[in-house]
Formats: C-alpha cells, sequence, structure tokens
C-alpha cells in the first residue's frame, strides 16, 4: 500500500499530513469567545509578600474548624485576599494538595465580595487527602460566614 502525500494533491504543494482541515475532520471550530471574563485569582486578591504573611500571622483573628484554620485581618476599605499555607506536612500528595488549593481558591473567589475588607490565611489542620469537594466547601462556607460576622462586631 502506497500513501500519496498530501502535498500532491494540495494546490501550491505545501505539506501537510492532514487531508482536509479540522472543521472537515468532523471537530468543531473553537468558538470561545475572546471577550468573556477571566475567572482566575488575580494578584490584587493574592497576599504575595513574606513579609505580609508574617503581619497576618503576628496580628489576626483565629477561626477554627476541624479541618482547616483561617487567620483573618482586617483592611478597611481594601478588597479581600487570600493567602494559602497548605503544606506537604499534611498532604503528602501534589494532586491531594493542589486540588484543595483550586477549591480554596474557587470557594474565595465566589465570596470574596463579602469578604471585602479581610486579609485572609487559610491553613490546612490534620489529614485532608481523604475529604471530598462537599465537605470542604461546606467547611469554607461556614468560615466564611464567621470571618463576615466579625466585620459587624466592634
Amino acid at each position: 500500500m502506497v500513501s500519496a502525500c498530501v502535498c500532491e494533491q494540495r494546490p501550491g504543494g505545501w505539506c501537510s499530513r492532514r487531508a482536509e482541515p479540522r472543521e472537515e475532520r468532523g471537530f468543531p471550530r473553537n468558538t470561545k469567545s475572546v471577550t468573556t471574563r477571566p475567572r482566575g485569582f488575580p494578584r490584587a486578591n493574592r497576599i504575595t509578600k513574606p513579609k505580609e504573611y508574617q503581619e497576618i500571622f503576628k496580628s489576626s483573628r483565629r477561626y477554627t474548624e476541624s479541618i482547616l484554620v483561617i487567620l483573618a485581618r482586617r483592611k478597611p476599605a481594601d478588597p479581600a485576599r487570600l493567602g494559602l499555607s497548605i503544606s506537604n506536612r499534611w498532604i503528602k500528595d501534589a494532586v491531594s494538595r493542589n486540588r484543595i488549593k483550586r477549591l480554596i481558591k474557587e470557594s474565595f473567589r465566589l465570596d470574596k465580595n463579602r469578604l471585602k475588607g479581610f486579609d485572609i490565611v487559610v491553613m490546612a489542620r490534620g489529614n485532608l487527602h481523604g475529604l471530598d469537594n462537599k465537605q470542604l466547601t461546606r467547611s469554607l462556607d461556614k468560615l466564611w460566614s464567621r470571618v463576615e460576622k466579625c466585620r459587624e462586631s466592634p
């Protein structure tokens, strides 16, 4: 069986291993809109510098749940910012550790408007490896509401 090169079949003589374009082979065209807003974790919502982490560890209010610890510090008129301190001491597997970080970031992204004016650091407490997404999200929701109540109290 002899296979003919596509460059002999195409005008212009350029060589390609694909006989037809993607659309002709049944793949949909990329329809993702360029104007969609990214749902990432922007730098303005992150605690980035070690000095900022040290300030939060020194002077902050601590909220604990069975699996997580949140350190929250008020900063009036600033957007909510998040820092993560999930060590491999508690979660050895990098895949699980990154999954937990993604869930924390997503939960923060959804609730950052009600947490406005706080710098928050989330730390792991105990083994979170076997924890499912619903349990972690429920725990975070409880902690976010406790942090929010702190704003209302003097």
